[in-house]
């Protein structure tokens, strides 16, 4: 009985934080949305990696520059 518990309350527990995992991850559009709100310009490219969106834009002097932002919170890293 206390075995049987246990392994629910682990499997509940795994559960809620995969849940968790998934739904706290901004989406790419979000991503670019706050990096052209901190270097306005055409983007170039968007990639995910541990838990960071690098989002390339150019600017319209032909300025290119890497804007990195938080996956879980949409904030941009300095």
């Amino acid at each position: 009985m206390q075995k049987t518990l246990l392994k629910s309350l682990i499997l509940c527990l795994a559960l809620t934080a995969s849940g968790l995992l998934l739904a706290s991850n901004i989406g790419k559009q979000q991503a670019v949305k706050s990096a052209l709100a901190f270097h306005s310009g055409r983007v170039l490219s968007i990639k995910l990696s541990n838990s960071v969106y690098k989002v390339k834009v150019i600017s319209t002097s032909g300025q290119v520059r890497v804007v990195r932002v938080n996956a879980k919170s949409g904030r941009i890293i300095r």
